[in-house]
């Protein structure tokens, strides 16, 4: 299965998905802005979901994004915008409830082993945290 992300609930997969139906195209289009390398994937994300839901689709497959240099002569003509701009397109398309309930399954999954890995990454740090304090004390105890 192609690398698939979840934006405001609304699923983005980059790659082919056999269940989906494809109802059209959609691009970012990038409004003239300064400050443009500020933008984000979720600009990218946000605008092309937009897009999608307006057709009826509840997904983006073959997701394509990145940056790219709008050239230099383009950058020294016009300097007030940035050099570097977002891109991004897909189709939007409508994925059965099954695919969905699949793969809302896999990012708890995910999201559930993150937590436990993060909670035990705490407990660690907490209990060393807690011996060095504790040793600390001892020495100072020591010395008085």
């Amino acid at each position: 299965m192609a690398y698939t992300s979840i934006y405001k609930g609304f699923i983005f997969i980059e790659g082919y998905e056999p269940t989906a139906k494809i109802l059209s195209k959609v691009e970012y289009k990038k409004n003239f802005s300064f400050n443009a390398q500020l933008h984000t994937l979720d600009d990218v994300k946000e605008q092309l979901m937009e897009k999608a839901q307006m057709l009826g689709a509840n997904a983006v497959v073959n997701f394509t994004y990145g940056q790219k240099s709008s050239g230099w002569f383009k950058s020294a003509l016009f300097s007030l915008d940035d050099n570097i701009k977002w891109y991004g397109s897909g189709n939007a398309a409508i994925l059965p409830e099954e695919k969905i309930k699949e793969i809302f399954e896999k990012f708890d999954d995910c999201w559930s082993e993150y937590a436990s890995l993060a909670e035990e990454a705490i407990f660690v740090y907490a209990f060393k945290l807690g011996g060095r304090l504790m040793l600390e004390t001892l020495a100072e105890q020591r010395k008085n």
